[in-house]
């Protein structure tokens, strides 16, 4: 076989490329000879050079269009605008065991405290009350920065350790 002067059969068999494959290429420049047949030594040069991206193959566009977004998804967990999905559903978890153990505490702080009472407006207030101030409890920065703090190991993106008191509720940085 004759490698100056291949014909595209032969480029085919060769490179183990199909027909249309190769066709792709002549139609996007592959060096071909004057009389049609290809030089082998030009044909795996410019394979070469379109492999380190000077081609648009479509192949070589998704390529670089994943790495891209790869790229920018890791850039905008470091800024801190998004978190990975276990790390969020440990947050909640966190979040919701806490409310479930204030939201239980209610009915072993309220008994005493509603048995002697005679109205049903009376009661509806303590409850009420008794609601509204486990809620805002949670509710608290001080709270859900001890919740992130138990979940993860450094302070949530964009806060910073209170000044001089580790482990104390953080502060927003802006």
């Amino acid at each position: 076989m004759d490698f100056e002067h291949l014909t595209r059969a032969e480029l085919i068999k060769i490179t183990g490329f199909s027909g249309t494959a190769v066709d792709g290429w002549i139609r996007t420049g592959c060096p071909r000879r004057p009389d049609g047949t290809f030089r082998f030594k030009e044909v795996i040069r410019w394979i070469v050079a379109r492999s380190k991206g000077n081609s648009s193959s479509p192949g070589l566009e998704r390529l670089r269009l994943s790495q891209a977004k790869r790229s920018e998804l890791k850039a905008s967990v470091e800024r801190g605008e998004v978190a990975p999905i276990v790390a969020s559903a440990k947050l909640w978890e966190s979040a919701v065991q806490a409310s479930r153990s204030r939201f239980l505490a209610l009915p072993h702080k309220l008994a005493p405290v509603v048995v002697g009472l005679n109205s049903t407006a009376e009661i509806f207030l303590h409850l009420q009350t008794a609601i509204n101030e486990c809620l805002d409890a949670l509710a608290a920065p001080a709270v859900i920065d001890e919740i992130f703090q138990k979940t993860f190991p450094s302070p949530p993106p964009g806060r910073k350790p209170a000044r001089g008191r580790p482990g104390k509720a953080a502060e927003i940085t802006r």
